[in-house]
């Protein structure tokens, strides 16, 4: 899973440095690349934060429950978890709604240069990337680890 993780380390930086050499084309759009910008900033370090979760604490968990069983704590862990996963969903569905619309739904304007056209469309690339992330995450990462751990509940109450 580690390396689903990589194209969006790698694209959030290129995005940032597209829109930043953006802002000196003038002041016909400053105020979209503002937003872009300071949403990508801020996206970005909750998405690093999430991803970084993943990796040192749920994909070491779910390794640990596949090799040696669930335990007891492993429920509360996983909740723990869940819930800042949540956080980062809505976050992440606000984001997206918010770079939508600031970008007419990434379509950019008749004059817009060639480099404001791949903006958009990387934006929208994005977009395509974090909802899989967020599906993967939340429809198959912790489906498959609540299964795992609730072995534990069923093993321990008999």
């Amino acid at each position: 899973m580690e390396s689903f993780h990589d194209p969006l380390r790698q694209e959030l930086p290129r995005l940032l440095e597209l829109a930043e050499r953006l802002r000196g084309h003038g002041d016909s759009h400053r105020r979209v690349l503002d937003t872009v910008r300071d949403e990508l900033d801020r996206f970005g370090a909750s998405l690093v934060l999430q991803m970084s979760v993943e990796e040192r604490e749920l994909f070491p968990l779910i390794e640990r429950i596949e090799q040696a069983g669930p335990t007891a704590s492993d429920d509360a862990a996983l909740a723990a978890m869940r819930v800042r996963a949540d956080d980062f969903v809505a976050d992440t569905r606000q984001t997206l709604r918010i770079l939508r619309q600031i970008t007419d739904n990434y379509v950019p304007p008749p004059t817009a240069c060639s480099t404001l056209h791949v903006l958009y469309r990387a934006l929208e690339e994005l977009e395509e990337l974090v909802q899989l992330h967020v599906h993967l995450e939340s429809n198959v990462l912790f489906s498959r680890a609540v299964e795992l751990a609730s072995d534990a509940g069923g093993e321990s109450s008999k």
